[in-house]
């Protein structure tokens, strides 16, 4: 690559990453949360759900991002099924909620205390792992997912918002099977 196209490149991807680094949010949502794995033998986790998420403003209507979303059990209190995704959402009714007043590519973008509803969806892949018993064989999965989601945003203050979300999460290939299903709640904070 020669130097003049490489510091080209450089420049504006740091400059994208600055414009959208405005409507970059993080968030944190937890409640219901039921996961299976299945390949020889087969085991299941719940009643608690959690995702963890971090997404920035495509445009005025959607957001792509990175999320990670784990099912608990708490008799025994385990982990062993997870799903990480590159996300995408789209905003139905007026648009991504915006944390600031701001102009993000050019478009405007003003504050607002309103509920919007989203569809969404993301690629990536899920893995479960658990020893059931010394007589049993593990109930361990990974391979490629698909998640399809639905939700909420509100925007509660300045530099912080509170949202709901219906998720379903699926392996597509891979050794065993894995599914997790999400009903949750949580907060989400913008910089």
């Amino acid at each position: 690559m020669q130097p003049k196209l490489f510091v080209t490149t450089i420049v504006f991807l740091f400059i994208s990453f600055n414009v959208q680094a405005a409507m970059t949010r993080i968030g944190f949502m937890g409640g219901l949360g039921f996961g299976s794995s299945a390949e020889e033998s087969s085991y299941s986790e719940s009643p608690f759900g959690t995702i963890l998420f971090f997404d920035y403003a495509l445009n005025a209507r959607s957001t792509l991002g990175v999320e990670h979303m784990r099912s608990w059990s708490i008799a025994p209190f385990s982990t062993a099924v997870g799903f990480t995704n590159l996300s995408y959402r789209y905003y139905l009714k007026r648009g991504v909620p915006v944390l600031k007043d701001q102009i993000v590519d050019g478009e405007n973008f003003v504050h607002f205390k309103a509920i919007d509803y989203y569809v969404g969806g993301g690629l990536g892949f899920g893995q479960g792992s658990v020893k059931q018993s010394s007589s049993s064989s593990n109930a361990s999965s990974v391979g490629l997912s698909l998640t399809l989601a639905g939700g909420v945003d509100y925007n509660y203050y300045d530099n912080m918002g509170l949202n709901a979300q219906f998720s379903y999460s699926m392996t597509l290939a891979g050794t065993g099977s894995l599914s997790l299903f999400n009903l949750v709640a949580g907060i989400y904070f913008g910089f």
